[in-house]
């Protein structure tokens, strides 16, 4: 295993973001907020004008983050396997994360736009 790269700030990173986007996701899913609330569920203006946009948006995000914590995951093993230059580990793991969030976001609420 002298091979393994598990000391990569890319590996580390995703290797935790990932499987914690995947328990937002179940959580979401198998437990989601049924009222509106402040607290708890995926929350925007957009996914609070309506108890109709809400559960639709708590259904749409549960999935984004099942579907982002696990291409994290997969992204984190090939980190685990392939050496990135050290320079390079700390923006990769940012990328990756802020663009898992940010499709996360933006499809859930160009589709909430289609729901009324």
């Amino acid at each position: 295993m002298s091979g393994l790269n598990i000391d990569s700030a890319l590996f580390i990173g995703l290797i935790t973001i990932g499987p914690i986007f995947v328990m937002i996701g179940l959580l979401l899913a198998l437990f989601p907020p049924t009222k509106m609330n402040g607290f708890y569920g995926y929350r925007s203006p957009q996914s609070m004008k309506s108890q109709k946009n809400w559960a639709f948006a708590q259904v749409h995000a549960a999935a984004g983050f099942l579907r982002w914590g696990l291409i994290l995951t997969a992204i984190a093993m090939t980190g685990l396997l392939i050496p990135v230059p050290k320079a390079l580990e700390v923006f990769l793991f940012a990328f990756f994360t802020g663009f898992s969030i940010y499709r996360i976001i933006r499809t859930t609420e160009k589709d909430l736009k289609h729901v009324e």
